[in-house]
């Protein structure tokens, strides 16, 4: 029982966010925008270059499906980059992003099925197709602040007042 319960959450959420596209949800003041990324392109600098050119403060990924023809990633705790070759399918992808910086995780599969994943890196270049979901929320600011606890650059969320709000 209580996995049809999350499938019946699942599917509602789907249906609000099939529906809900470039409208204010009455229980929030997030928007959503659909992207494709096309082959041959950088996902990171795509999803960078995107926040500039639209001016978005606050956004997040909802969702992303694809492939890559191969994933650059930072593994946990490392401070070396490594590229895996693909074809690879985009298993999952979340993060937060703005025009002020951005943080994603992207988890993949190999032809065997295998699952791997970690910080998504410039380099990660799209085989078929990038299709994502994008959220935004107007009434904040997504900065990234040096925290003396982790020693990275980390989220900042900044209320904004009503003429700054996109």
């Amino acid at each position: 029982m209580r996995i049809m319960q999350h499938s019946q959450i699942y599917i509602l959420l789907a249906l609000i966010i099939s529906t809900e596209f470039n409208k204010v949800h009455p229980m929030s003041d997030s928007n959503f925008e659909a992207v494709r990324f096309l082959p041959g392109t950088d996902l990171k600098k795509n999803l960078t270059d995107y926040a500039t050119e639209n001016h978005i403060l606050s956004g997040f990924i909802v969702t992303c499906v694809g492939s890559l023809k191969n994933v650059t990633l930072r593994m946990a705790g490392a401070k070396e980059v490594r590229d895996f070759p693909g074809p690879l399918e985009i298993v999952s992808m979340v993060g937060t992003f703005s025009t002020s910086g951005s943080h994603f995780h992207i988890s993949v599969s190999d032809e065997k099925g295998r699952v791997f994943g970690g910080h998504l890196m410039e380099g990660s270049v799209v085989h078929t197709t990038a299709e994502t979901i994008i959220g935004k929320i107007p009434s904040v600011r997504f900065n990234r602040k040096h925290c003396q606890k982790s020693g990275w650059p980390e989220l900042s969320v900044e209320p904004l007042k009503h003429q700054d709000a996109k």
